[in-house]
Protein backbone atom coordinates (compact mmCIF):
# COMPACT_ATOMS: atom_id res chain seq x y z
CA UNK A 1 0.00 0.00 0.00
CA UNK A 2 0.49 3.67 -0.47
CA UNK A 3 -0.26 4.52 3.17
CA UNK A 4 -1.43 1.90 5.44
CA UNK A 5 -5.30 1.33 6.28
CA UNK A 6 -7.40 -0.54 8.25
CA UNK A 7 -9.08 -3.94 6.81
CA UNK A 8 -9.50 -7.57 7.04
CA UNK A 9 -5.63 -8.48 6.30
CA UNK A 10 -3.44 -9.88 9.46
CA UNK A 11 -0.25 -8.35 7.66
CA UNK A 12 0.36 -4.55 5.39
CA UNK A 13 3.09 -3.25 3.84
CA UNK A 14 3.86 0.28 2.64
CA UNK A 15 5.82 0.58 -0.49
CA UNK A 16 6.17 4.46 -2.99
CA UNK A 17 7.04 2.63 -6.28
CA UNK A 18 8.66 6.17 -6.88
CA UNK A 19 10.77 5.62 -4.27
CA UNK A 20 11.35 2.13 -3.60
CA UNK A 21 11.79 -1.32 -5.27
CA UNK A 22 9.61 -4.52 -4.00
CA UNK A 23 12.04 -6.06 -0.56
CA UNK A 24 13.60 -8.76 -0.88
CA UNK A 25 11.39 -11.23 0.98
CA UNK A 26 8.07 -9.03 1.03
CA UNK A 27 6.17 -11.46 -0.29
CA UNK A 28 7.38 -15.01 1.07
CA UNK A 29 4.32 -17.33 2.47
CA UNK A 30 2.04 -15.34 0.11
CA UNK A 31 -0.18 -17.13 -1.99
CA UNK A 32 -2.37 -14.62 -3.90
CA UNK A 33 -1.05 -11.28 -4.98
CA UNK A 34 -4.60 -9.58 -5.98
CA UNK A 35 -3.10 -6.29 -8.06
CA UNK A 36 -5.43 -3.33 -7.50
CA UNK A 37 -2.77 -0.41 -7.78
CA UNK A 38 -2.21 1.95 -11.09
CA UNK A 39 -2.36 5.54 -12.44
CA UNK A 40 -5.60 6.23 -14.25
CA UNK A 41 -5.41 9.72 -14.87
CA UNK A 42 -4.84 11.55 -18.18
CA UNK A 43 -1.14 11.59 -19.64
CA UNK A 44 -1.47 15.09 -20.14
CA UNK A 45 -0.78 16.33 -16.55
CA UNK A 46 2.75 17.77 -17.06
CA UNK A 47 6.14 16.98 -17.75
CA UNK A 48 7.01 13.89 -17.09
CA UNK A 49 3.53 12.58 -16.44
CA UNK A 50 4.39 9.96 -19.38
CA UNK A 51 6.98 8.29 -17.25
CA UNK A 52 4.85 8.29 -14.10
CA UNK A 53 2.08 6.54 -15.74
CA UNK A 54 4.53 3.90 -17.48
CA UNK A 55 6.38 3.23 -13.80
CA UNK A 56 3.06 3.25 -12.17
CA UNK A 57 1.12 0.68 -14.89
CA UNK A 58 3.28 -1.04 -16.43
CA UNK A 59 6.98 -1.52 -14.76
CA UNK A 60 5.64 -1.53 -11.51
CA UNK A 61 3.54 -4.60 -12.41
CA UNK A 62 6.35 -6.50 -14.12
CA UNK A 63 8.43 -5.78 -10.96
CA UNK A 64 5.46 -7.39 -8.68
CA UNK A 65 5.20 -10.41 -10.95
CA UNK A 66 8.84 -11.35 -11.21
CA UNK A 67 8.43 -10.88 -7.16
CA UNK A 68 5.50 -13.02 -6.57
CA UNK A 69 7.37 -15.50 -9.12
CA UNK A 70 10.33 -15.66 -7.22
CA UNK A 71 8.28 -16.19 -3.50
CA UNK A 72 6.36 -19.08 -5.25
CA UNK A 73 3.41 -16.90 -5.19
CA UNK A 74 0.55 -19.22 -6.92
CA UNK A 75 -1.74 -17.15 -7.87
CA UNK A 76 -1.58 -13.15 -9.55
CA UNK A 77 -4.88 -11.32 -9.82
Amino acid sequence: MRRLAQGPWDEAATLNRRTQSIPKGLLAGVDCVFHLAGKAHALAEGPGAEEEYRLSNLQSTLDLIAAARAAGVRAFV
